[in-house]
């Protein structure tokens, strides 16, 4: 058990422990052995401390309850992002303060059980949008601590070559993998320029290799899974493709990924081309006759979206975003509820038409889920969803809100 005392006046020269002047920020237990879940569960969370309060994160702690040490023990590449982002990383937070010390500014969050299911990629439309300005805060904060924002210019695609990412599950995880991955690489690298995605280190060059890898994607493409993630570090018009198996087959996170970085999205139906060779959940065996199609379709995309850029606003999650007129429903096609999705059998992707159409979509479904009850996770700012955060400094005299999940100390 953490017990804290909270004084008004200022942090004393005379500290039983360490004195820590810095900002703290507390957060709860995560996946971090998961890349969605470690972005789900952790960073959007972090960027918007950053983002609402200011915060320099080279100037920040980052402070973790403790989880499941075996999920730490195995805590995927990306997390080595934190610890070159923040000046300190601190891993129990409990062991860490078990030694006494004192802070000057301390932040934290509700402490919900890991896997936080009702959290940024799950139900994204909040009131000012506060998880895409979270996403593009972690970019923007990303690109500038691996010394990459001044590369982003000639970062954007500028030959006549694409550039494709294919997230592809290691097959010694026996579930959701293309297990004819030869056929795949042999059709797109003749559409395309295919970049090579190494995941296997934490060092600040691997990091650096990474990101800028996934900065001079055009195309994130890959079964549904965790890896799909990455489109966090794409460039906002590159595409994001998810090919839907039976596993999760009415999912929208995915969907909500590309929301929040304002991506056009695609998907396609793959679940009819799961190999007769094993019985275990989707592992694909895609007929090169759907690749060729897909490649095809991507190629045509991309140069309509390029036409679209340069012609006029694009249509995504940015306030006023009601204003630009758009009817279409991607509903219609990938519809929610138990009887899944309703995409062509054939493996061809959704259309151009479609490829934005998330927010209206999510938006009408927030608002007519908090008509009917105003206790639905979906009802922005009343829900179970508004439970707060808060932030407490030291010579402060007043608790005041300052957002949907944060309060401040003043």
């Amino acid at each position: 058990v953490v017990s804290f005392v909270f004084d008004t006046g200022p942090v004393p020269e005379a500290c039983s422990g360490e004195a820590v002047q810095e900002p703290v920020l507390l957060l709860p237990p995560h996946m971090p052995d998961n890349l969605f879940h470690l972005h789900n569960d952790l960073i959007l969370k972090v960027s918007w401390l950053l983002w609402v309060f200011k915060l320099d994160s080279q100037s920040t702690r980052l402070f973790l309850w403790k989880g499941g040490e075996t999920l730490m023990s195995r805590k995927v590449s990306m997390f080595g992002l934190l610890r070159l982002i923040f000046k300190e990383v601190a891993y129990t937070a409990e062991d860490r303060f078990a030694k006494g010390s004192c802070y000057s500014q301390l932040y934290w969050t509700p402490s919900f059980s890991y896997p936080t299911y009702t959290e940024a990629f799950y139900f994204p439309i909040e009131p000012g949008f506060r998880y895409a300005q979270a996403a593009q805060h972690w970019f923007g904060v990303t690109v500038k601590s691996l010394g990459l924002d001044s590369n982003l210019a000639k970062d954007r695609s500028s030959t006549s070559v694409f550039k494709l990412a294919w997230l592809q599950r290691q097959r010694s995880s026996n579930i959701r993998y293309i297990s004819n991955f030869d056929v795949v690489e042999q059709v797109m690298q003749q559409k395309f320029k295919l970049i090579k995605l190494n995941f296997n280190g934490d060092s600040k060059q691997h990091m650096v290799d990474i990101v800028q890898s996934l900065l001079s994607a055009d195309v994130l493409i890959g079964l549904h899974g965790a890896g799909l993630a990455n489109a966090l570090y794409a460039r906002p018009d590159a595409l994001l493709v998810e090919l839907r198996g039976s596993y999760a087959a009415d999912n929208r996170l995915f969907v909500n990924v590309a929301m929040l970085r304002n991506m056009p999205y695609y998907t396609a139906n793959v679940v009819q081309f799961r190999s007769k060779r094993t019985s275990a959940t989707d592992v694909i065996e895609l007929p090169k006759e759907v690749l060729e199609n897909i490649g095809d379709d991507l190629l045509a995309n991309l140069l309509r979206h390029k036409l679209d850029n340069l012609t006029q606003k694009s249509f995504g999650a940015e306030p006023g975003w009601e204003q630009n007129g758009a009817t279409c429903r991607f509903g219609d096609q990938l519809p929610l509820g138990n009887q899944g999705i309703h995409l062509p059998k054939s493996g061809r992707l959704t259309s151009f038409k479609l490829s934005r159409c998330y927010l209206e979509f999510e938006a009408a479904r927030s608002v007519s889920r908090c008509l009917l009850d105003r206790n639905s996770w979906d009802c922005p700012g009343e829900g179970p969803r508004a439970q707060r955060g808060a932030h407490w400094t030291s010579g402060s005299s007043q608790f005041q809100s300052v957002g949907p999940r944060a309060e401040i100390w003043q």
